[in-house]
């Protein structure tokens, strides 16, 4: 049996800032998802607790993928990515594109939990699975400043940077999320995100 593990919360900051303790990445817009993986079945929950029904195809990939895992937790985003890698949640919204799964972490891995541990302890375990397209740690690329990072996110039309305390635990749900505020898919956004 699989425990239910709460996923990390984003809290909104008000501007970057570099520190020695926190480490940043990009944020992927899409529809954040826990997934199980148990006895050769995989499904996916959002941050709400709601069982998404509309990517089956995307949980049996998983499960085939990481069929090795008997029992796993991600954490991740499930996300459409265009030519050039970027995120474009319309596409992943309106059914225009394949989604893929962009992990963030193991949170639990054959009765052995990493929410407790510290930030990122569970991405260790990445580089022992072969992971396939659909399946892809897009979020692997952890800086240890911001400098740089979030003027390419504003350049690049990306959603905006994930800034996490390095020895903070997952469970501590202590991540923080700056946004570009020229962000072209924020239009018409709140009846999307209040059923992410």
């Amino acid at each position: 049996m699989l425990p239910r593990i709460e996923p990390a919360k984003l809290a909104i900051a008000c501007d970057v800032f570099n520190h020695p303790n926190w480490a940043y990445e990009l944020k992927y817009d899409g529809f954040r998802a826990l997934t199980y993986i148990s006895k050769g079945k995989a499904w996916m929950v959002s941050k709400k607790g709601f069982t998404y029904k509309r990517f089956d195809d995307l949980c049996h990939h998983v499960a085939s993928a990481l069929k090795e895992c008997a029992d796993t937790i991600l954490d991740g985003e499930i996300v459409c990515l265009d030519a050039q890698g970027r995120p474009r949640f319309y596409d992943l919204m309106f059914r225009r594109g394949e989604p893929c799964l962009a992990l963030f972490d193991i949170l639990w891995k054959e009765a052995r939990t990493y929410a407790n541990c510290r930030c990122y302890c569970g991405r260790r375990c990445f580089a022992r699975l072969s992971l396939p397209k659909i399946l892809t740690c897009f979020t692997s690329m952890i800086l240890t400043t911001v400098t740089g990072l979030y003027d390419l996110v504003c350049q690049q039309d990306l959603e905006g940077v994930i800034m996490k305390p390095k020895e903070s635990p997952y469970a501590s749900n202590s991540w923080l999320k700056i946004r570009n505020p020229d962000y072209s898919q924020t239009a018409k956004r709140e009846e999307f995100s209040n059923r992410k």
